[in-house]
């Protein structure tokens, strides 16, 4: 009777990462995002999918994310890496392993593009939460220095 539980659940999943999967391969654009336009989407994702939906949509928008750094849209990177970071602190606790990832991989975009002032505090705060719950000697305390 759980594979009658876990069947929607893994059939959204399924159904994300071929979307995802078929935007990347067409290079599909997501919009443009202003900073209002960020918390509205980051509410509609909230009203759209569940809790339990939002860590894998993060993960996809964050593989979105990744590939506009790679093609050099910095600006819609950082945009849309901040509706992946609002979503986890709405849904993740706040020292969350993916929280301090988002925060690294924002800042590290931020510093790519000039703006170091809006890095630090990332930078700071990703630190923060792996210091917290992995210990000032673990190695991946080392990839927010």
């Amino acid at each position: 009777m759980i594979w009658k539980r876990l069947f929607i659940p893994i059939l959204f999943l399924i159904s994300l990462a071929i979307g995802i999967s078929h935007a990347i391969a067409q290079e599909e654009e997501l919009p443009d995002l202003t900073s209002e336009e960020i918390e509205v989407t980051v509410e509609e994702f909230m009203e759209r999918f569940s809790k339990e939906q939002i860590p894998a949509v993060s993960d996809r928008l964050n593989d979105l994310a990744i590939m506009y750094y790679q093609k050099g849209k910095y600006d819609k990177a950082i945009a849309w890496l901040f509706v992946v970071l609002k979503l986890q602190e709405k849904t993740l606790d706040k020292d969350h392993a993916d929280v301090a990832t988002s925060l690294n991989n924002l800042a590290a975009l931020l510093k790519a593009k000039g703006d170091y002032e809006g890095a630090e505090p990332l930078y700071r705060r990703s630190l923060s939460i792996r210091e917290s719950t992995l210990g000032k000697d673990h190695p991946t305390v080392a990839t927010s220095l």
